[in-house]
């Protein structure tokens, strides 16, 4: 058979990689529209349709259509940052991409508004995807590649450190409620043993290392303003954070069930921790017992279950 049809409902949580063989031609509507989260792609030189809403709702960071596709149906992708387009291309549906989504077309200006029905705000043509220089993170990498659409990228060192590197938040996903599936080093996290996030960084997203069992330690810049709901839910390995001074919101479980979280000290220019922040932490205790002055809110729960008494 040379089409890909709509595959039966499976557990996704541990898929993170899908290969298309070649000799495919066709890859049908729906197709992998049962999964989730984050994966890599890889499609054959046969290919020439893709179906609409085939690899909806799925999280993809690079990828590269082949040489010789020719339509793009609509939907086809809802959460992929950055795209290669070959010229061979001659159909391109409704909404394929989100609009924000980066475009790199292999064709022209005018080859592009031919094919296109829907507006782009980050279409590049002639060109292709930018390559990545790992050679700045001072050690050897395992596993890299971007972070959300702007520009963001991230890196695992061969000693187990998680750099992120770039500048401003870094939104991966708009699915909210599975977030921590869509992190691209969602099939890494038990290789993760720390964190560190370069100066830029204004935001660690949602969910973004929930999970990392092995996580010990962590380095967050000034900057960073926000520390997203669930970022570093259930480390049960950590046993300290630092939360820079320039933090105003901790969301809704940032720390909770970090059951090894010995000591944290919060941010002077804190004004909201939300529900559940810390619950869990069953040995935590607040550094000098100090909540800052300036802090507005503190959540329900938010130091539920854990050492802390009053």
């Amino acid at each position: 058979a040379n089409t890909a049809g709509r595959i039966s409902p499976i557990n996704s949580s541990n898929i993170t990689k899908i290969v298309v063989s070649e000799g495919i031609t066709h890859i049908g509507q729906f197709a992998f529209h049962c999964l989730s989260g984050y994966v890599d792609v890889q499609l054959p030189s046969t290919l020439k349709t893709i179906g609409s809403y085939a690899f909806s709702p799925l999280t993809i960071s690079e990828l590269y259509l082949p040489k010789g596709l020719e339509t793009i149906q609509e939907h086809a992708f809802t959460n992929v940052w950055y795209v290669e387009i070959p010229a061979s291309v001659t159909s391109i549906g409704n909404e394929a991409f989100d609009e924000d989504t980066n475009l790199y077309f292999a064709g022209s200006r005018e080859e592009w508004d031919n094919i296109s029905q829907s507006e782009y705000s980050h279409v590049f043509f002639n060109q292709s995807i930018p390559t990545i220089d790992v050679a700045g993170f001072g050690e050897t990498v395992v596993d890299y590649g971007y972070v959300g659409k702007n520009g963001n990228i991230w890196a695992l060192t061969q000693s187990g450190i998680l750099k992120i590197r770039g500048s401003g938040d870094i939104v991966y996903t708009k699915y909210a409620s599975s977030a921590a599936h869509h992190m691209p080093w969602r099939g890494l996290i038990e290789n993760i043993l720390g964190v560190f996030v370069e100066e830029g960084i204004t935001c660690v997203p949602d969910y973004a290392f929930s999970g990392c069992s092995n996580l010990t330690q962590v380095t967050l810049p000034d900057g960073v303003t926000v520390i997203g709901k669930g970022a570093f839910g259930n480390c049960i390995s950590l046993t300290t954070i630092h939360i820079p001074s320039s933090v105003t919101e901790l969301r809704d479980s940032a720390f909770s069930g970090c059951s090894s979280l010995e000591e944290v000290e919060l941010p002077i220019g804190l004004k909201t921790s939300g529900n559940k922040d810390f619950k869990n932490c069953t040995i935590l205790t607040i550094k000098n017992g100090i909540i800052p002055d300036g802090t507005e809110t503190i959540g329900d729960n938010a130091f539920g279950g854990s050492g802390i008494n009053s």
